[in-house]
């Protein structure tokens, strides 16, 4: 049953695998603390409603195991977080910290505390917070990290300091999801900074380096869409994104670039 509802998952069909799950009868204590993870998860993928529950219900069943209770907190807080209680999440966060010694589980709670406080208009506390994670001995952890204070930069209108950050991370290195995240915010570091050369440049790189997944191309051509839109050629930037609306096989992605478009013509 658990292989079946990933396999759902997977493939997006999101509605199917929480059914799946919920409908397991898991044999022992730790299936069903398994089902409930995979459930909370998948209801938070889904944008349901009962995910915030879901989780809360996980921690209720990891009280004796910290790694898990943390996670468990951290991904309630998330639910809060989206659903504008970022007070609420906060301190959710903050226990995801307190009931794990594992560094790395501690550093993901931090960062998530980081946005909560961003989302209360606490940056320069989210930017010492997240500041004093970028020498932790996790990659995806430090990355995160040097993401977040380049966001930062960018949303005080700091585009060289968030150029900067970003100069010396290698995030080809953790695949493509990472790589086009520094490549997004990169470029509109370089757009705020008049570099549309090297904003067009950093999408072109970034597509040359994964020329077949879709994580990777489909933000290269909405990109340079915008990056056209905003120069003043509609031609090239209704072109890039009606490519970018052929080619998306993610619904996600077809509705940006079908967005875009409308916007366009407006």
């Amino acid at each position: 049953t658990m292989g079946i509802a990933e396999a759902q998952r997977q493939s997006g069909e999101l509605e199917d695998a929480i059914q799946t799950l919920r409908a397991a009868e898991p044999p022992d204590h730790s299936a069903m603390v398994w089902r409930q993870e995979a459930l909370a998860g998948v209801l938070s993928q889904a944008g349901e409603r009962d995910a915030t529950k879901a989780w809360s219900a996980l921690a209720d069943m990891a009280e004796d195991e910290p790694e898990l209770l943390s996670t468990a907190l951290q991904g309630e807080a998330k639910q809060w977080l989206e659903g504008d209680a970022p007070d609420r999440a906060e301190a959710l966060f903050s226990d995801a910290v307190q009931v794990t010694s594992d560094p790395v589980a501690r550093g993901w709670a931090q960062l998530g505390r980081a946005d909560a406080l961003i989302a209360q208009g606490k940056t320069d506390d989210a930017a010492r917070l997240t500041a004093s994670l970028l020498q932790i001995d996790d990659a995806e952890v430090s990355l995160q990290a040097t993401i977040t204070l380049a966001r930062i930069a960018v949303t005080q209108g700091q585009w060289q300091d968030a150029i900067n950050l970003l100069e010396h991370t290698a995030p080809w290195q953790l695949g493509p999801g990472w790589d086009t995240t520094v490549a997004d915010i990169r470029t509109q570091a370089h757009i705020g900074a008049g570099e549309v050369g090297m904003a067009t440049k950093t999408w072109r790189d970034l597509g040359a380096r994964w020329p077949s997944e879709e994580e990777a191309q489909l933000p290269v051509m909405l990109g340079q869409a915008r990056i056209a839109w905003v120069s003043g050629d509609m031609d090239e930037a209704k072109k890039f994104a009606n490519q970018a609306k052929l080619a998306a096989v993610d619904p996600a992605y077809k509705l940006q670039a079908e967005e875009l478009l409308l916007s366009m013509a407006q």
